[in-house]
């Protein structure tokens, strides 16, 4: 069974903190983690890690879809930089995996690489960057991209023509690549889709002109 956060109870951490010291939390948690992630890995679906990634790499290496993992869908500048566990529950993970397998990868499948700029959001994630903690970040249901040489209106549309999505918002966009995409998943989702510009806020609809 994999270990969450909250499932820690203070003496490891407190082992962890102590005997560990050039090892942050977070990483102590992958690897503490990683053979049971490795064993989920080769129990679902067969997807096993793929290229020339070292042996420790490949143990590591949860794969969520086969292209993209938890790592990189967890992975924070900001949560690196101030010393942020950034950690999933199992919960999140499993909701994760649904977005990558409906959303993220049927993406991938049409446009090529790309990768996630926000994905998972831990709760004192959320409050170092200003994020509400009801975020679907913060449940591991949504994720912020955009596809090099893919104009994100375009995409916005395919995603909206094309995947069973919760809420899809087409954000700062002012033509080509600029901007983001903000796409959830949950089971019977709303399928809401929103255009978000910082004078206007939120409006409902993909609007290429703001």
């Amino acid at each position: 069974m994999l270990i969450s956060l909250g499932e820690s109870n203070a003496r490891e951490r407190s082992i962890c903190e102590h005997t560990c010291q050039a090892e942050t939390y977070q990483s102590w948690f992958w690897r503490k983690n990683a053979q049971a992630w490795k064993q989920r890995r080769t129990n679902s679906k067969g997807v096993q890690a793929v290229g020339k990634d070292s042996k420790e790499e490949k143990e590591m290496t949860h794969y969520l879809s086969p292209n993209f993992t938890l790592e990189e869908m967890v992975k924070s500048q900001t949560a690196e930089r101030k010393g942020i566990p950034n950690v999933p529950s199992q919960i999140h993970i499993e909701d994760m995996e649904a977005l990558c397998e409906k959303i993220l990868q049927p993406i991938r499948d049409e446009f090529g690489p790309f990768m996630v700029s926000s994905g998972y959001r831990s709760p004192e994630l959320c409050v170092a960057i200003g994020s509400s903690l009801d975020s679907q970040h913060a449940k591991g249901q949504a994720a912020d991209f955009e596809v090099p040489g893919i104009d994100n209106y375009d995409l916005a549309r395919w995603i909206e023509d094309n995947l069973d999505y919760d809420q899809l918002i087409l954000e700062c966009y002012t033509g080509g690549n600029t901007g983001w995409i903000h796409c959830s998943y949950v089971e019977h989702g709303r399928a809401e889709s929103l255009t978000y510009n910082r004078k206007d806020g939120y409006t409902h609809g993909l609007k290429k002109d703001g």
